[in-house]
């Protein structure tokens, strides 16, 4: 029954815990829509080349237009670049996570029934005990009981007290 309590207890912080991770991956999923929109503001005409003015010189153009505009474009695809390795990763590990975390409540849930199942069984086998106890009497029962932990006692002091060496396919005491 306390196994039940802990393994209940586990289900809910994983289930906190994957709760917590879908958060993380949506706070990813809005920052990669942000970068997105960034993306699209490259159509801006601050990201465009300016007319050259009147009769400026190439040499000038560059020096004046292009090359702040390279540098603008050089400095923007490395911090997008940055935070598009930085956000992979996170919600690659993410991913994974989540993975990890589901399956850890999977096996749970199926070690909550087997165990729900084992305490069906020990209900009917204390009804059974009930009534067995109702047939032979408390007195004769309670011996009964007794006689039958006397006997698992001394099987489990037997099981402790051999050693068993493997020799071929002998045992040895």
């Amino acid at each position: 029954n306390e196994q039940v309590k802990d393994n209940l207890e586990k289900i809910s912080e994983t289930t906190k815990e994957i709760a917590e991770r879908t958060q993380e991956l949506s706070t990813i999923r809005e920052e990669m829509t942000i970068i997105d929109k960034a993306a699209e503001r490259l159509s801006e005409p601050e990201w465009n080349l300016p007319e050259p003015k009147g009769f400026m010189s190439i040499k000038s153009y560059i020096k004046q237009a292009v090359e702040p505009l390279i540098e603008k474009f050089k400095q923007a695809i490395k911090t997008a670049s940055l935070k598009y390795i930085e956000l992979k990763k996170k919600f690659n590990d993410l991913s994974r996570t989540t993975e990890y975390l589901k399956k850890q409540v999977i096996k749970l849930e199926k070690t909550i029934d087997s165990q729900d199942f084992y305490i069906k069984q020990l209900k009917v086998t204390e009804k059974e005990m009930d009534t067995l106890e109702t047939y032979l009497g408390t007195d004769r029962f309670e011996k009964q009981m007794e006689k039958a932990f006397e006997h698992v006692k001394m099987l489990t002091r037997r099981k402790t007290n051999y050693r068993y060496k493997e020799r071929g396919d002998e045992f040895e005491r």
